[in-house]
């Protein structure tokens, strides 16, 4: 998919891929645009980060991860992301 991109007349490399967990994007990503900035995509690292946890607690937790995502800015999400460790950390 990427080699095709650039075959397709992508000339400048995008400044920023986000993706799932798959390795292959990744690896493709690094070789033909190094320079591009990359990020894993928020609904699969909920999931994954929700698969951890006991039932009764996902949609607590996942309500507390999408406060931070959602945040508009770094300084936003911050207390956001303090808040969700201070209420889970113990379990």
């Amino acid at each position: 998919m990427i080699q095709r991109l650039h075959k397709q007349g992508l000339a400048q490399p995008p400044e920023l891929a986000v993706g799932d967990g798959a390795l292959g994007f990744w690896k493709a990503l690094a070789k033909q645009w190094p320079e591009t900035r990359t990020q894993r995509c928020w609904v699969h690292k909920t999931a994954n980060v929700l698969s951890q946890l006991p039932k009764s607690m996902q949609s607590k937790v996942k309500g507390a991860l999408g406060e931070i995502w959602q945040a508009e800015t770094r300084t936003q999400a911050q207390p956001a992301l303090d808040e969700t460790v201070s209420r889970f950390e113990a379990k």
